[in-house]
């Protein structure tokens, strides 16, 4: 059985890199799963080659992202590349998870010198303050999965963040934007519509994150708040990705094409260790922010996003 079973995960992982170096746009979820399982089994030379996709699964989606799932896949990547000794390419990763939620620690799996090295790229990203991004024109656009309205600023933190736009009858477009703290960018997309309303203009002039008026209460956010909603968020990805690698066993088990067999054999094993990897990682959040909202002294992250 155990034979088997190993079989299995190495035909899912060689299927997963085939995948990821190919034409097609390579899964973010199959990424994800196959990095998690890689560093598990301490294939860093599997892990590293997963890790390189990362960015190009990121920016060729053609459907909008799921912004839970870009921060984790980030987050995994970063570790695969600290574990490969690659600092460099950990940093750029890790800070890109950062950025995109800075409300989730590193998975436990990865040990506590990977947390600490991610804990400490995390607290220099929240130090840096928010910045805010605004659409006009007519088309979509969505910032790390996040949807923008048109004429209606979102808050985020300062940092690089993944930008994806749609014009009328178009492809998603995307491309990494970085936003230096306390700009307000403006996304001009196609024709500028009448009814769109502009960015309302500051009341007085930025301010560096460290003279912030402490009043301000739209961007600061405790860190058990975000804890509890981060674990929450990804507990949900998990019961919903569990959900679907269910219904996917199902339809193994009554297939008779014996060649749909590895496919089927793949996406089950790939939802399902998604799925526990975000339950796990969700529950240790949701305990630590309640654990943290006992505390009289709780620890109050100010920053827009």
């Amino acid at each position: 059985m155990m034979r088997v079973f190993g079989l299995a995960v190495g035909l899912w992982l060689s299927l997963g890199v085939a995948h990821a170096s190919g034409d097609a746009c390579p899964s973010i979820t199959e990424l994800t799963s196959g990095i998690s399982k890689a560093v598990a089994e301490a294939e860093l030379e599997q892990a590293g080659a997963l890790a390189a996709q990362s960015k190009q699964a990121a920016l060729c989606q053609q459907q909008p992202l799921q912004t839970m799932l870009l921060a984790q896949l980030f987050r995994m990547s970063g570790a695969a590349y600290y574990f490969n000794g690659d600092m460099a390419g950990a940093t750029s990763s890790l800070t890109l998870a950062a950025s995109i939620s800075p409300g989730e620690d590193l998975e436990a799996l990865f040990g506590a010198p990977a947390s600490k090295f991610y804990s400490g790229i995390r607290d220099q990203v929240v130090a840096n303050g928010g910045a805010s991004i605004v659409l006009k024109g007519e088309a979509e656009a969505w910032i790390d999965g996040r949807a923008l309205r048109v004429g209606v600023p979102r808050d985020i933190t300062a940092g690089p963040h993944i930008l994806q736009t749609r014009e009328a009858g178009g492809a998603i477009q995307s491309r990494e934007l970085t936003l230096a703290s306390g700009e307000d960018h403006v996304l001009q997309l196609g024709a500028t519509t009448a009814a769109a309303a502009p960015a309302p203009a500051p009341a007085e002039p930025v301010q560096s994150p460290a003279a912030a008026p402490a009043a301000t209460t739209s961007g600061s956010i405790s860190k058990n708040t975000m804890m509890l909603g981060g674990g929450g968020a990804l507990v949900a990805t998990g019961a919903v990705m569990l959900f679907l690698a269910s219904q996917s066993h199902r339809d193994f088990d009554n297939e008779t094409d014996a060649s749909r067999l590895p496919g089927l054999q793949s996406k089950t094993n790939s939802m399902a260790t998604a799925g526990l990897v975000s339950g796990v990682a969700g529950l240790g959040l949701v305990g630590a922010g309640t654990m943290l909202s006992g505390d009289s002294y709780g620890l109050l992250i100010r920053g827009r996003w």
